[in-house]
């Protein structure tokens, strides 16, 4: 067995862990990259890239205002990311769907979210495609999409170029904590000797905790989304409901990816994770009510991906109070809106010591 020492290691290969050794490294720290399997293989690659404020719970809307201006940030920065800033609706199909918009609007646009509710002359003027049995529409020009399928690695690559160690297919087996200035991680053929571990594996962070007595309990989902072939243009915004129960955007090849939290069937233990029927035909049948165009418009291929959550729905991110040299960051709702930031948060912790947003409401320390 090889060892090496490095200065930082960040244990996950999805949007948090790339950013957070991506700030790192622009900050000039020394870090390493260690991920199971391929950068981007799981959530962050498995998600429809709905990057949209509407349809998040109030209390991570400034977290996830920080992961659009973020994501913005890296577009400049990093070639082929296709973020697209197009704005979005939220839409409603029945009255208490409208209740719903009612009772999100005046606190989110208290937050500087912009909303504004659509007179149907509006929503047929700026979306034609949206079906006129809609109850209501609201408009956010924050709501934007990217093309999920790459971006983590277009960040990883830049990450690479400027320095950053990126170790694929190497599963960190044990962690063993030895000081304030030491933990040992190993990974089979190799052992990290590094002095700030950052743990954002997703739901497997609960697992890699445990190894050094700490407890952060995940709940494991599985989402699921669904593709068309590469069509006209037919959708020009991000798509959302007030329900929570769709996501629709067309990326610039033409495809249209068709998300909404719709769960699939699996086993985190076998790495199993598959669509579930009735979900697909449940989604599909959403968004042609929403869009009567898709249902003219088959589907070709339908994924689904792991994801974790906690019981108060808040995210984990920070240092754990008695091994403060070990972060964490995972399990957010919206986790890729707001993935970059919590990377950069993070970045700024190791760095500084503090962030320039309170991280204690998400503290891995309420878990005790």
């Amino acid at each position: 067995m090889s060892v090496q020492d490095i200065e930082v290691l960040v244990v996950g290969g999805g949007i948090m862990g790339v950013c957070t050794a991506y700030y790192l490294r622009q900050l000039g720290h020394e870090v390493g990259i260690v991920e199971r399997k391929t950068i981007e293989a799981e959530a962050s690659g498995r998600t429809a890239g709905s990057i949209a404020l509407q349809n998040k719970h109030l209390h991570l809307v400034p977290l996830c205002i920080g992961g659009i201006k973020t994501w913005k940030e890296l577009e400049r920065e990093v070639s082929g990311l296709e973020f697209t800033a197009s704005g979005g609706f939220r839409v409603a199909e029945t009255e208490e769907d409208v209740r719903i918009l009612d009772r999100d609007l005046p606190a989110q646009n208290e937050l500087g979210l912009d909303i504004r509710r659509l007179a149907p002359r509006e929503v047929r003027d700026m979306a034609s495609y949206l079906s006129r049995e809609l109850k209501a529409v609201n408009f956010c020009p924050w709501d934007s999409h990217i093309n999920a399928l790459g971006a983590t690695k277009h960040i990883a690559d830049r990450a690479k170029q400027q320095g950053v160690e990126i170790f694929c297919h190497t599963l960190v087996k044990d962690i063993c904590w030895r000081s304030r200035d030491l933990v040992e991680v190993d990974a089979g053929h190799i052992r990290f000797r590094c002095r700030t571990l950052v743990l954002a594996a997703g739901v497997w962070t609960e697992k890699l905790a445990g190894r050094i007595g700490v407890r952060i309990p995940l709940r494991l989902r599985i989402n699921q989304m669904i593709v068309t072939p590469r069509v006209s243009r037919v959708i020009d915004h991000m798509i959302t409901h007030a329900r929570g129960i769709l996501t629709l955007k067309q990326l610039a090849c033409g495809s249209i990816l068709i998300g909404g939290g719709w769960q699939g069937r699996g086993d985190l233990n076998h790495d199993e994770k598959k669509p579930a029927f009735a979900s697909i035909v449940g989604n599909a049948a959403v968004a042609v009510r929403v869009v009567p165009a898709l249902a003219k418009i088959e589907a070709i291929r339908t994924w689904a991906g792991f994801e974790s959550r906690t019981d108060d729905k808040y995210p984990v991110i920070g240092a754990l109070e008695s091994k403060e040299n070990v972060l964490v960051g995972t399990s957010c709702i919206g986790g890729y809106v707001a993935g970059p930031y919590i990377g950069k948060l993070l970045a700024q912790v190791i760095h500084e010591g503090k962030s320039e947003m309170s991280l204690a409401p998400f503290s891995p320390g309420r878990f005790r």
